[in-house]
């Protein structure tokens, strides 16, 4: 059945999409006008009449359309003939060029007053939508190279293969974010964004770190064994805990403090924050916030033994505690270049702890493939994105572990081991240097999702490891077709990563509790981005919750946007300082609201009240000024909302205005009930606003 709602505006809906080919990209910008069927008496055609001349105007003064060339959709298959008759157009070919279809191109004539054509096409109930023919143009980015002399050897980050495509991913991420230009690693990342490199510490000082972001130093921290708590307090250091599993010594903590002697901690984190700065080479992210901490190493024998330090924090309880700091410390990305052949529960609940707060924790997949080929943990748990590295020629690197877990690879060594192919770094005495090994594929991986997160803080790890890694959308195939033990969902591509977290069309999680699968993520991701909705603290939006009446009025003004006024008497039940009392008051001085009648001619508004149906309909009513359409004889009301029914006039007028559509109770959805008692959840709640908006406001 055709919908018979009778509406007065069109919908116009503007899609980007943006598709990738080497190093150029597709903007492909579509205007789709649908056209809601008038079916009785002449309408005011106000709106229509704007637009069809605002259309008009495009096809006669812009060239970004194929002459005076129109799609249009009918609701049913009809003749050319019938289209030819109704419109006076001469030509009209179908797409499938048969006698009978839904789909033509319409070819209008020269001279013709195109304003009065418009106006006639969308006033036929027989139409869906009509819209131009547009061209699309081909657009080459601009690389942004950085001019530090070593970045032309970093062919690891270079647009030809196998680089990860950092010139134009730095060149979209400037596009994305409207920045002038990309010069000093200004298109690298945001500060907003805070990466935590759990490591052997990170020498801030190094000379390619200069202007670099770090976390505040009170942030920082430094993990380290020690005999007793009185060593702990000579350093002016902080007592942790005993050392695990009953060794001698205990743990202390080096509040504000950072040093690394081993190096491996500044090359990872040289690897993302190398300034563009005329000096050595560039890092991934240049501008992102880098939270260090420490977990100290100690000095090793030839047999591996430690000579110094007696043990090292590398274990199991301060992985852990630096994990929770990082939480805490509002990090959104973790770094663990780190691995143990053996699960560990204990750190994996830290890591799900860490995920269920928006977080993402990327591990490297460890160096063990001739050797055995062990699995490495955090990397081989289902919680992390694992990352292995490839050579130069685009294969799996002989040394990178291998297993089903492995989800994305990055690009470190040459063909040949050793020399200028390796990945180039800073140690932690601020020379440059050459290195191996997943502990920096896995850098440019975490760098590059920071990147991700600059654009769409929303994006979060269930987004990246079920939606972005699976789909293709920050990865090139290079293996076996689809997933492959060696090299997971492919080689990274930060260029496509960049593209597609600045989609707006791309689904992502925006509360940790409605993923990007949730039947009204987009719905709900809508309101967020207009900030009509805000969630709870904890990035939960609890969809399945009932709408309390305080919730509801927060919903409602700033859905309808009902400008703040407490001038007027408050409720006796929400006076100031009450919660939402701003909003519940605003929308009693606007006649929105009117409260429970309590006697003496009082009202109470009774905020922690769940909202039913019914309530809700006539707040959308009255807030969104929905015109009454009972009176429509082609709109018809709910079987159980008949005529003499609470919110009668409401329910059905936001019914035939295509803002609520009910409950199917028949197999086909042809019948649909209301039911007015029930209560509404948070996530039909906003269903309804963003309708309520939409049939207000369709541009």
């Amino acid at each position: 059945m055709p919908n018979k709602n009778l509406t007065k505006t069109f919908n116009v809906v503007v899609l980007l999409v943006l598709f990738l080919t080497s190093n150029l990209i597709f903007h492909n910008l579509t205007f789709q006008i649908e056209a809601k069927k008038e079916t009785t008496g002449v309408p005011t055609l106000s709106k229509q009449e704007q637009f069809a001349r605002f259309l008009a105007n495009q096809l006669t003064s812009n060239h970004n359309f194929q002459e005076d060339q129109l799609i249009l959709q009918t609701i049913k298959p009809v003749t050319n003939e019938t289209l030819k008759t109704k419109f006076g157009i001469e030509n009209v070919v179908s797409r499938k060029n048969t006698a009978y279809d839904t789909v033509r191109f319409l070819q209008l004539p020269e001279n013709q007053n195109l304003t009065d054509q418009l106006e006639k096409i969308p006033r036929d109930s027989v139409v869906d939508f009509f819209q131009p023919v547009y061209e699309y143009k081909l657009l080459e980015t601009s690389p942004h190279t950085p001019e530090d002399p070593e970045f032309n050897s970093q062919w690891q980050l270079q647009n030809g293969f196998p680089g990860i495509r950092m010139p134009t991913a730095w060149s979209f991420f400037g596009q994305a974010k409207s920045l002038v230009n990309c010069q000093n690693g200004a298109c690298g990342g945001s500060p907003e964004i805070k990466v935590a490199i759990i490591d052997t510490g990170v020498n801030t000082n190094v000379i390619d770190f200069a202007g670099a972001n770090f976390a505040p130093q009170s942030e920082w921290r430094s993990y380290y064994w020690a005999s007793n708590t009185g060593v702990c307090s000579q350093n002016g250091d902080t007592y942790l805990g005993d050392w695990p599993d009953n060794q001698p010594g205990v743990i202390c903590v080096g509040l504000g403090k950072q040093e690394d002697q081993n190096s491996h901690g500044t090359a990872v984190a040289s690897v993302i924050a190398m300034q563009h700065n005329n000096f050595g080479g560039a890092g991934v992210a240049p501008k992102i916030t880098i939270l260090p901490i420490e977990l100290r190493d100690c000095q090793r024998d030839n047999s591996g033994n430690c000579t110094e330090g007696k043990r090292s924090a590398l274990n199991t309880f301060t992985i852990e505690k630096a994990i929770d700091h990082a939480r805490e410390s509002g990090a959104r990305i973790i770094n663990l270049s780190l691995g143990s052949y053996t699960f560990d529960p204990y750190l994996d609940r830290a890591i799900n702890r860490f995920n269920q707060q928006g977080g993402i924790v990327i591990a490297a997949a460890g160096n063990d493939a001739t050797n055995g080929n062990n699995r490495f943990y955090p990397a081989y748990s289902e919680n992390t994105i694992a990352v292995g590295a490839i050579t130069k020629n685009g294969t799996r690197a002989i040394y990178s572990t291998y297993h089903d877990k492995i989800d994305i690879v990055a690009p470190v060594d040459g063909i040949q081991q050793g020399g200028t192919d390796y990945m180039l770094v800073q140690n932690n005495n601020g020379d440059l240097l050459r290195v191996a090994g997943t502990s920096f594929a896995t850098p440019q991986v975490t760098a590059v999702v920071a990147m991700m997160l600059s654009i769409n803080p929303d994006i979060t790890f269930f987004d990246i490891k079920e939606n972005f890694l699976p789909q293709g959308w920050m990865t090139v195939d290079i293996g076996p077709l689809g997933k492959d033990d060696e090299t997971g969902y492919g080689r990274l591509d930060a260029a496509l990563a960049i593209t597609k977290a600045a989609d707006p069309e791309t689904p992502t999680s925006c509360f940790l509790d409605v993923r990007f699968d949730h039947s009204f993520n987009r719905t709900i991701c809508n309101l967020k981005k207009a900030q009509i909705i805000s969630g709870y603290p904890d990035r939960t939006y609890r969809p399945s919750n009932n709408v309390t009446r305080g919730e509801m009025a927060k919903f409602i003004k700033n859905g309808a946007n009902i400008p703040t006024n407490t001038s007027c008497e408050p409720f006796p039940d929400v006076q100031p300082g009450a919660p939402f009392y701003e909003e519940i008051t605003s929308l009693k001085c606007a006649g929105i609201v009117l409260g429970y009648p309590v006697g003496n001619g009082v009202r109470h508004y009774r905020l922690n009240n769940s909202v039913t149906r019914g309530e809700m309909a006539a707040f959308i009513f009255r807030a969104f000024n929905i015109d009454n359409k009972t009176t429509d004889p082609s709109c018809e009301p709910f079987p159980d909302v008949q005529p003499g029914a609470p919110f009668y006039e409401e329910i059905t007028s936001l019914k035939c205005a295509g803002i609520i559509r009910g409950y199917p109770i028949n197999q086909t959805g042809t019948i649909r009930h209301y039911r007015p008692g029930n209560n509404v959840t948070r996530a039909e709640m906003s269903v309804f606003i963003d309708n309520a908006r939409k049939y207000n406001n369709p541009n």
